[in-house]
This record gives structure tokens, sequence and C-alpha cells, in this order.
């Protein structure tokens, strides 16, 4: 008998339905990658156009107006709105929108990016019922990025975390010593003029605030090219020296000013009447009004002429206070930790930068050495000035009785 092998009809249309239903299952799988990868795509370009929209609202808040004040928001305002952005498959719609109050320095800078999805999804597909159709759109995809923005600089936030190197001086924004007034004259070569008088224009480097040249005039300058000149013209002469600043406060409005600096408590090693030790009293350069309450502030400048080594100690006193029952002079200081000191040398942290009395070879421009005039009944500083590890006020002069140490002759009738 005869036996026949192979496949029957049967098995032969299985095994094609079996092929046929895994070639649709690769198909679908196909479709679903190129669908996926497409909308990926056009997300991660959506992404780059709001990125590049807040960077675009983040620089119009921090860039000045024309005439070199804070923009205010007024150009970072003209940005809002919305702008369609073209792409390779699809467009993008880009709304940028501020929100909080104009007034205010911080607000919220919000981003909305929104686009109809171009993959395969939307293509007309065939099914059993009839011809082709379309599949019904989907709904617009969108996203949204917010962030805070300050309306200033943001160099300003990097001078907060990066600290002065060891041996270093801190510098303002202008890239100026601290010791410097802010109306100090700037000029050429890294240089910046204080004229104290029309005799004594102080020429200084703004990196550490030492003083480099003495000019003379007729009458003080007003502009750097007044000072440009007289270099020029050779009514300059060289000189070591280094500058010590700072504010002057009171307690109460009723309180009387200090007339002077009185400096005849410093020692140095030349004293000859062609470099006298030279200073100046009076408001606050580059503020309006009272900048510090009904109490106000003073600031003081005091050039010292040096020759080598370059150093000077003793004491700065304030001149022409009364003589009255209850009124001292404070020094007032941030506290500095210890670690601060163990972990820099003496060039960059001495003792005299935490108002030691008294100065002690000082090799240095100082500033933020202030005073505050005060009433105190029992010849010490009022309580509110020392805040454990903040700041502390120390005893600088008691204007109470005729003390020949802390009266004379800063505490005149």
């Amino acid at each position: 008998m005869t036996h026949h092998r192979g496949f029957t009809l049967v098995e032969s249309l299985i095994a094609v339905l079996i092929a046929a239903l895994c070639a649709l299952a690769l198909m679908r799988m196909q479709t679903t990658l190129t669908r996926g990868g497409e909308s990926a795509r056009q997300r991660t370009e959506a992404l780059r156009h709001a990125e590049e929209a807040m960077e675009a609202m983040r620089s119009a808040a921090t860039a000045p107006a024309p005439d070199g004040t804070p923009s205010a928001w007024v150009a970072a305002q003209a940005l809002e709105g919305q702008a369609t952005v073209e792409g390779d498959t699809t467009a993008y719609a880009v709304t940028r929108q501020w929100r909080g109050d104009a007034n205010q320095p911080l607000r919220v800078a919000e981003v909305a990016v929104s686009w109809a999805d171009a993959s395969p999804l939307n293509t007309p597909v065939a099914n059993d019922l009839g011809p082709a159709a379309t599949r019904p759109d989907p709904a617009p995809e969108r996203l949204t990025l917010r962030t805070v923005v300050a309306a200033q600089s943001p160099r300003l936030t990097a001078l907060l975390a990066q600290p002065p190197a060891p041996g270093g001086d801190t510098l303002r924004p202008a890239r100026r010593s601290a010791a410097l007034p802010r109306n100090a004259l700037p000029l050429s070569g890294g240089l910046s003029a204080v004229p104290l008088a029309a005799d004594f224009i102080a020429v200084a480097a703004d990196a550490t605030g030492a003083l480099l040249e003495v000019c003379s005039a007729a009458a003080a300058p007003t502009t750097s090219e007044d000072v440009q000149a007289l270099r020029r013209a050779g009514n300059c002469r060289a000189q070591r020296g280094l500058v010590v600043s700072g504010h002057i406060g009171r307690t109460h409005a009723d309180l009387p000013w200090p007339r002077a600096i009185d400096t005849s408590g410093v020692t140095r090693q030349q004293t000859t009447a062609s470099a006298p030790i030279r200073c100046t009293l009076g408001d606050v350069p580059g503020a309006a009004g009272d900048t510090l309450g009904a109490t106000g502030s003073r600031y003081y400048v005091c050039v010292i002429p040096l020759e080598a080594p370059h150093a000077w100690s003793g004491t700065l006193r304030l001149a022409g206070l009364p003589v009255a029952p209850d009124v001292v002079v404070c020094r007032v200081q941030y506290e500095t930790p210890a670690a601060a000191f163990a972990a820099n040398d003496a060039a960059s942290l001495s003792p005299n930068d935490r108002h030691v009395q008294p100065y002690v070879q000082v090799q240095r421009s100082l500033h933020s050495q202030h005073y505050v005039v005060a009433r105190s009944a029992d010849g010490t500083c009022p309580s509110a000035m020392t805040i454990s590890g903040v700041a502390t006020g120390a005893l600088h002069q008691d204007c109470r009785s005729n003390d020949p140490v802390m009266r004379p002759p800063q505490c005149p009738a």
C-alpha cells in the first residue's frame, strides 16, 4: 500500500494565515515606532524653541536701558505675545508671558509651545467597511516652561558666589576696590581719581585702592578728563600710600554729626609737610537723600601717604563732637569667624579688618571701617549693635568726661 506524505490544503492555509498575522504585527510595530520617534523629535524641537524664548526674556530683563539705568522690565515687557515658528514637519506656536507685579524686582517668566502632531498617526487608513478614511485629528501637543527672573545683571549674583582670592580685595562690579568712593573719577589704565581738595587729588589703583599719585590744580577737578589733563601737564607726582574709608551713623536723629576725622593718632614712617594725611567727610556718594531713615549716614575717606615699607599704625577719631553725659562713639563690624582667619594669610585678612584698636602695621587699603555716634549712660555701646555671630559694637570714643585718652581733642566742647 502506498503512503503519500505532504501538506494538505488546510495546513497550507493555516501557515499562510500565521505568516500574514506576523507580517501585520511587524508592520504595526514599525508604524508605532515611526510615530513615536517623530513625536519625540517634535517635542525636542518644541523644547528648544521654548528654551530660546526663555533666554530672550531673561536677557531682556537684565539688559540696561539706553540711558544706562535698569530696564525695569521695559524691554522685557515688549517680548510678550505669540509667534509662529516653522519646523521641519509642523509649525510651533510660541507664547511668552510675564506674571507678577511689574514694580517688583522678581517676576515669573512663562513660555508655552503648542503644535499639531505631524506623525503618521494622521495619515489616511482603509478599513473593512468601505474606502480609506481619515482618523480624527488628535489634541494639540503642548509644553510649558516657567522660571523666576530678576531684573538685575547676572554678574551681581556671580559676585556673591565668587569670594576674593587670598591676597586680593573686594571689588565692586565696575572692578573697583570697595575702599574707593563710588563717585571716584575713572581713569584709563585701571586707575581712579579721588579729589579730596584742589591741591590733593589722589590717583589710586582700581584693583587694590592703593595710592599711586597725588595731583594738584587751581580748582578741584570734576571730570575724568580734568584729571587726565593734569597728568599730561605734569601736575602729578608719584606717591605711595593707602586709603581708609567707611560710613558714620547715629542712633538718634538729634545727635550731632562729627565735623572731621582726626588723624593725630596715626603714626607712619614720614611726616613731612609735603605729604600730609588728607580726609574728607560728607554725604554718602552716589546716594540720593537720606539712605538710612531718619538717622541718616555720612561717608568718609582718608588717604595716608607713606614711604617704604608703606605701613601705618594708630587710631582714627571722630572730631567735633560735644562733651555730653551720654554720647559715645562705637565701631561697628561684621563678625569674621576665627576659621576664616586660619584659612587665609595675613595679607588677605588681618586683625585690622575686625576693628581691633589700635591699627597695627596696616599694609593695604581698608574699607567698611564704620562708626556710630550713640547715646549710652554707662559708656558702653547699645546692645542692639552686638548680635552673636553677625555684628559687634565696640566702644571707640567716650565723650562723657575729660578722659585724656578717649576725649581730647576728639570731643571738644
